[in-house]
């Protein structure tokens, strides 16, 4: 996963190089502690949580999300608890708007863990 042009350390494979899932959830954490507070900022990559249609809840501000993809991971709460933190929206399938299509598929397996985050919600993801 790219931010800006810093790497964040791949999330498969944890246990083969002997990386915790909090070693990776830190990692993350301390690269986006870096940016600073009421910063306009986009965020993309591939978070390995797969969300379902959850979504942050931003203060006052519900803007719901629907994706084509319903699963739910266990480092989906995690995903929305940074988000909700960092006061981030999470724009695949943001609502209105199309639903937040796969963006991975190989054979039968299908699965939308690259997400877009924002701190601006009135940007939109447009996917060809």
């Amino acid at each position: 996963m790219y931010i800006g042009n810093v790497y964040a350390p791949p999330t498969t494979n944890l246990q083969a190089r002997g990386i915790t899932e909090d070693d990776v959830r830190a990692a993350v954490e301390d690269i986006l502690g870096h940016i600073p507070p009421h910063t306009r900022a986009n965020i993309c990559g591939d978070w390995n949580a797969r969300l379902g249609n959850l979504y942050p809840k931003i203060g006052e501000t519900e803007m719901k999300r629907v994706s084509d993809d319903v699963t739910v991971s266990t480092r989906a709460k995690w995903v929305i608890d940074l988000c909700e933190e960092k006061s981030w929206f999470i724009l695949n399938g943001l609502q209105p708007g199309p639903p937040a299509r796969y963006t991975y598929e190989k054979g039968l397996k299908k699965s939308c863990i690259d997400l877009v985050l924002a701190t601006d919600p009135t940007r939109r993801l447009e996917h060809d």
